[in-house]
């Protein structure tokens, strides 16, 4: 993944027993491979940490090393894929680093740049080719998981096929190849399929970025162990193939061909995102489907030298990658392959779920005069936790002012909407920014987009009405000093919802607090600096290319209790838009108290609200 030249040449150590988990791994010659440059041996440093399974199926830890105090940690962090996020990429050796994406049971899709020759134009002989499948952040790859290759399969009409159509010299056109396996691939929770494009997919119609994935680098023949994430914003557009007058690009022909090629990232309209780099070759574009999960929409091909837009953030300078189209080609890959077997499917919601009007009940949209629209969570008839900031303002000296005609509209079933008013609302103690207010440049790197941070960020709000619900709709409080159990499911409205009616559900991991604030430190060096208290808790997204600003905050991260029930482990405050670097949480647990004696301020607190609703056990008949 070319993020301006920074994760260059971190290496993820071997996976050891759970044993040395107190140990460096970094340090150690044993677990990590030691390298030379002009002589001189590189230092180390731990960057993260993740769970992982030997060749002896135990658990065991595996460390993300960087150099020492280097900037090339930062992307590989704020960009690194979760555990078995996408199971089913896989990283070929093919004379040289390549991606691919798991088609079906036989056959891996890739680029055909990545097989064929770039001198002669030959498909390359495939005899010592090896395609690595289940290789994830923190699992290592077993000989089980090592495939050889039987035969090429290039598309015919490839530009830089020998004997091929003429083209225009240099063009890479029709850059697409099946790779077809030794033997059929086994299945698991860490190897999937992913399911291609239809024929004739738009995709911008669902939302208007990907996902691109990849093992890529961002200096010369030096690749990252450390899968990489992003979103990246789609350009299908004409305008994105032309040629700039007066410069010598790679796109100087492709005004004439831009059928079949799809456009990403870069710089437009003065927003940046990600591109592509050397290794990332042959890997997906993941675009969202007309039933909200990814599908295969692209097929990295080409991109241009970074090197002039690191020094010059603009449209000019910042080509974005260029990816086969997939619905393009979606007959000859079926003709040449066979179909998919859905079974083996990842069906991942991309950028959340559409939550039913049934589910989740408990989430509330809050409106106020003066502030933004937000989130929130009923744990009682008349109760709702939010965010601070989504009813007051509080600035670094922790002066408070409250928001007016603050209005809270609930989600029914049938798609009805309620508003209702609030008779009073409390604050945590200490509510206050952190901080001046955001608006950050990054040494000229470009404008990052974050939230501003607040610490002691909750609100109590007590409605002026009964919502009549049954109490298993209502979300519980965790017990005081509960952990929050990973993946949790965050709930949010997307900005300028439908009057709060249109709810996503997304999956987080949750952190270790010393691992988000490890990621957050990364991140100091181009200009950012915060750091969570440890009352917060550090969310990261999964299957997406990290956080994204399309969704509203206050709204909460729910935990299954023990007994079943939706536990509001979390309350969203703090998102970093544009990068992958993870969501600020309250943690609940923390101040269950305090909320239980702000909901006993109320007058009708007596009547509809009592402590064993916190806890109590539904069935999943009353949940229904």
């Amino acid at each position: 993944m070319d993020a301006h030249r920074f994760a260059t040449r971190c290496r993820t150590t071997t996976c050891e027993s759970g044993l040395l988990v107190n140990l460096d791994l970094c340090s150690n010659p044993e677990t990590l491979s030691w390298r030379q440059y002009n002589g001189t041996r590189f230092v180390y440093e731990e960057i993260s940490r993740d769970v992982c399974t030997t060749n002896d199926d135990e658990m065991g830890v595996t460390a993300l090393c960087c150099r020492e105090n280097s900037s090339e940690g930062i992307h590989t962090t704020a960009y690194g894929a979760e555990y078995s996020e996408f199971p089913f990429m896989a990283l070929l050796n093919v004379g040289g680093q390549c991606g691919g994406v798991v088609y079906n049971k036989r056959y891996i899709l890739t680029a055909a740049h990545c097989v064929v020759d770039r001198k002669s134009g030959e498909i390359k002989d495939s005899t010592d080719f090896k395609v690595k499948l289940g290789r994830n952040v923190g699992s290592i790859v077993s000989p089980e998981n090592d495939y050889g290759v039987e035969a090429v399969l290039v598309y015919p009409n490839y530009s830089r096929l020998k004997n091929g159509p003429s083209f225009p010299l240099g063009i890479s056109y029709n850059d697409i190849a099946l790779l077809k396996l030794s033997r059929d691939i086994e299945f698991g929770p860490r190897i999937k399929t992913l399911q291609i494009a239809p024929e004739g997919f738009d995709e911008m119609r669902y939302a208007d970025q990907a996902v691109i994935v990849g093992w890529g680098a961002t200096d010369a023949n030096d690749v990252s162990e450390n899968m990489q994430k992003a979103n990246v914003i789609l350009r299908k557009d004409v305008s994105c193939f032309l040629s700039n007058p007066g410069k010598l690009t790679p796109w100087r022909w492709y005004e004439e061909f831009y059928q079949g090629l799809l456009c990403v990232g870069g710089v437009m309209d003065g927003k940046f995102s990600p591109v592509a780099g050397q290794g990332d070759s042959g890997g997906p574009a993941i675009c969202r489907g007309a039933d909200g999960s990814g599908i295969l929409c692209g097929i990295t091909s080409f991109g241009a030298d970074d090197e002039e837009c690191t020094n010059n953030i603009d449209e000019v300078s910042c080509r974005p990658s260029v990816y086969t189209e997939i619905d393009y080609f979606h007959d000859w890959i079926e003709k040449t392959a066979g179909k998919q077997d859905t079974k083996n499917f990842h069906k991942k919601q991309l950028y959340g779920e559409v939550v039913q009007s049934s589910n989740y009940e408990h989430q509330v949209h809050i409106t106020s005069k003066e502030g933004k629209s937000c989130g929130g969570t009923l744990i009682s008839p008349n109760t709702a936790v939010t965010a601070a900031q989504c009813v007051a303002n509080a600035d670094e000296n922790g002066v408070v002012k409250m928001y007016s005609d603050v209005q809270v509209t609930l989600r029914l079933q049938g798609l009805k909407v309620k508003t209702m008013g609030v008779s009073s609302i409390s604050i945590l103690d200490g509510f206050q920014r952190v901080g001046n207010p955001v608006d950050i440049e990054a040494q000229g790197f470009r404008v990052l987009k974050t939230d501003n941070l607040y610490r002691n960020d909750l609100a109590v709000i007590r409605l002026n009405g009964i919502v009549s619900l049954h109490s298993c709709k209502f979300a519980q409080l965790p017990r005081k000093g509960e952990y929050a159990e990973t993946p949790a499911i965050e709930l949010s409205f997307p900005r300028d919802g439908k009057y709060g009616v249109d709810l996503r559900a997304r999956e987080f991991n949750i952190s270790t607090q010393a691992e988000c604030q490890r990621r957050i430190d990364r991140l100091a060096k181009i200009g950012i600096h915060m750091e969570f208290d440890d009352k917060v808790l550090c969310g990261v997204e999964r299957y997406s290319g990290g956080s994204t600003c399309d969704r509203e905050l206050g709204g909460g991260l729910i935990c299954k209790g023990k007994n079943g029930k939706d536990t509001l482990c979390g309350v969203q405050i703090y998102r970093m838009c544009e990068w992958a670097g993870p969501n600020g949480f309250v943690d609940v647990a923390q101040h269950t108290d305090w909320i239980v004696n702000a909901a006993k301020q109320s007058d009708l607190y007596k009547k509809y609200f009592v402590d064993t609703l916190l806890y109590s056990y539904c069935s999943n008949r009353d949940r229904g």
